[in-house]
C-alpha cells in the first residue's frame, strides 16, 4: 500500500516517532488479537514468575500488560521516554526501563540480568542485518533453553519499496513472509517451535 503524499518519511529517530505517537498507539493496536494469542502461547509455556523481557514495550499494552496480570516478572525496554511513563501508568505491575536494546552496554546488560523469555512484537523492523542483530541481543539476555514471542510486519517482496503508512510518518519495511522470518529467526540462534499469522 502506497503511503499518502503528505506522510513524511519515517527517517527521524525512533526516539522521536514514537515520542510524538504517544497514547495514540493504544487506540491502533492495544487490543490486537494476534499479539494477545503470541502472549497467551509464551504464558502457557512459562511458570509462575518466571522472567520476560519486552523489547519495544510502548505503552504496555496488549503484551506486557498480559503478560505481567499471568503472574509473570515483566521488564519492558522502549527508546521513548513518553512510551515509558505511559506504560509505568498502565502497567504498575511491570518494570519499564528507556533502554535502546542496540545501544545496551555491558554494565546495562547486567543490570538487566538474565530472563527466562523475551518479546519482541513489531519492535525490530527494517532491514534483515537489523533484525537478525536485534534478535541476537535479545538471545544474549536470555537464560539457556530460554523463549522468544516474535512478531514482524508482514509484507511481501513484490510490494517493492511502496512505503507504509504508519501514524503521521511512513517507511518501508524490508520483505517479510513466513519463510524469511523463519530464517531471520534461525540466523539469530533460535529454533522456531510455531509460527503463525496474524495482522497488525
Amino acid at each position: 500500500m502506497a503511503a499518502s503524499a503528505h506522510l513524511p518519511p519515517y527517517d527521524i529517530s525512533p526516539e522521536s516517532v514514537f515520542d510524538r505517537i504517544g497514547e495514540r498507539y493504544d487506540d491502533a493496536f492495544a487490543h490486537n488479537q494476534g499479539q494477545l494469542d503470541a502472549c497467551a502461547a509464551l504464558i502457557a509455556r512459562l511458570g509462575p514468575g518466571a522472567r520476560v523481557l519486552d523489547v519495544g514495550s510502548g505503552t504496555g499494552r496488549p503484551t506486557a500488560e498480559q503478560l505481567s496480570a499471568a503472574g509473570l516478572d515483566v521488564t519492558g525496554i522502549d527508546v521513548s521516554g513518553v512510551m515509558v511513563e505511559l506504560a509505568a501508568r498502565q502497567v504498575p505491575g511491570a518494570t519499564f526501563l528507556q533502554r535502546d536494546l542496540f545501544a545496551l552496554s555491558a554494565e546495562r546488560t547486567a543490570e538487566l540480568g538474565e530472563f527466562d523469555a523475551a518479546t519482541t512484537h513489531f519492535s525490530l523492523l527494517g532491514e534483515p542485518e537489523r533484525v537478525i542483530t536485534g534478535l541476537r541481543k535479545a538471545r544474549d539476555l536470555l537464560r539457556p533453553g530460554g523463549f522468544l514471542s516474535f512478531a514482524g510486519v508482514q509484507h511481501l517482496k513484490s510490494d517493492g519499496d511502496a512505503p507504509v503508512p504508519f501514524f503521521d510518518f511512513s517507511y518501508v519495511p524490508a520483505p517479510c513472509t513466513a519463510d524469511s522470518l523463519t530464517a531471520l529467526i534461525q540466523a539469530a540462534g533460535f529454533t522456531v517451535h510455531e509460527l503463525t499469522s496474524a495482522h497488525h
